[in-house]
């Protein structure tokens, strides 16, 4: 066997995953002006939390646009522009090359795009809890630290690193495995708390937890992200894969930004499932016990919404004429209808 026989074939890999996140490019292009129609258009009043989705989906979205823009350059390098490119094996050796000027960009962009996206799954979970900032210290100080590990991993690649070297791996490894607690055990918390404060409120939806579809949006969204770093650590993790896990990064990138923009598309237009009663789409008529009284959306910080955009507060007044706020519409007779979430 050859040397250029035994060389892993990752240009045409490069070639595949680049072309599929041209593709989730586009999908992500599709979700931001979704993400800008909620947030700049969809309503007249708009607190602060919108601006700060606002702001950190732009830069989301901005991250991800320059990564797919670099790999389209990388490819041009590699296939069209490059010195080398009739020389066989010049391409391959290319994309396995991380002290390259572009392959070091694009780890950056992706390094940052990855910690924009956990800042934003912690200030979920600051929300939902109430804006107490004790819950999300640990998670922070964890994404901190994996900020700097990614760094610092790209930066001992690009300077010429061993990719093999068990020290280099290791700072790798703890950079991706800390992401992905962050992102697993942070969407699970923000779920369970959301499920909880459901079993709460759930008088007015006949026994049924009045969030389950935002739970199920949030973990749904979470899991694209999260399953996709679990593959790239499985591959990275596998001395026989390691190279492999570097193109699976033009992959995970673009889903890092589609994470939290489904989020705020899918809730703020209320394309739910797992809990009709929760969706703009959904009605109900269902009696509501004296004893659990209307439900309130009030913007305080008792419980808040992942959004940030609504509280729900459970109050012990029953006879009044009408509670109207953010979608909630409940009559004198403590008829419950068109309860979802915005």
């Amino acid at each position: 066997m050859s040397s250029l026989e035994a060389l892993p074939p990752i240009d045409k890999l490069s070639l595949i995953t680049i072309w599929i996140e041209t593709f989730l490019c586009g999908i992500n292009t599709i979700a931001f002006f979704g993400t800008v129609y909620v947030l700049a258009f969809k309503r007249l009043h708009r607190p602060a939390s919108y601006r700060y989705l606002l702001l950190t989906s732009t830069l989301l979205y901005c991250l991800s646009t320059a990564h797919a823009a670099t790999s389209l350059r990388q490819l041009l390098v590699a296939f069209v522009d490059g010195p080398n490119v009739n020389v066989p094996g010049a391409t391959t050796l290319y994309f396995l090359s991380q002290t390259d000027p572009i392959a070091y960009t694009k780890l950056v962009l992706y390094s940052f795009t990855s910690f924009v996206q956990d800042l934003v799954l912690i200030w979920r979970l600051y929300i939902v809890f109430g804006g107490n900032w004790k819950i999300a210290i640990l998670p922070f100080a964890m994404e901190i630290t994996h900020i700097i590990l990614a760094l610092i991993g790209s930066t001992q690649y690009f300077r010429g690193a061993d990719v093999q070297s068990e020290s280099n791996k290791s700072v790798g490894a703890a950079s991706w495995c800390t992401d992905l607690i962050i992102n697993v055990v942070v969407t699970i918390v923000i779920a369970g708390r959301l499920w909880w404060a459901g079993r709460r409120s759930s008088g007015l939806q006949d026994g049924k937890n009045a969030y389950m579809g935002v739970i199920w949006i949030i973990i749904e969204s979470g899991a694209m992200f999260a399953t996709g770093t679990f593959i790239v650590v499985v591959l990275y993790l596998n001395p026989s894969t390691t190279v492999y896990s570097v193109v699976g990064i033009n992959i995970i990138v673009q889903l890092g930004t589609l994470t939290p923009l489904l989020i705020v598309v899918r809730v703020g237009l209320g394309i739910t499932h797992g809990g009709p009663n929760t969706t703009r789409y959904g009605t109900s008529s269902t009696s509501a016990p004296s004893s659990v009284g209307p439900v309130q959306f009030r913007a305080d910080r008792s419980s808040t919404m992942p959004m940030g955009l609504i509280t729900v507060t459970q109050t012990s007044h029953t006879d009044v004429d009408s509670v109207k706020g953010n979608g909630c519409y409940i009559n004198k007779d403590n008829k419950a209808s068109h309860l979802y979430v915005e």
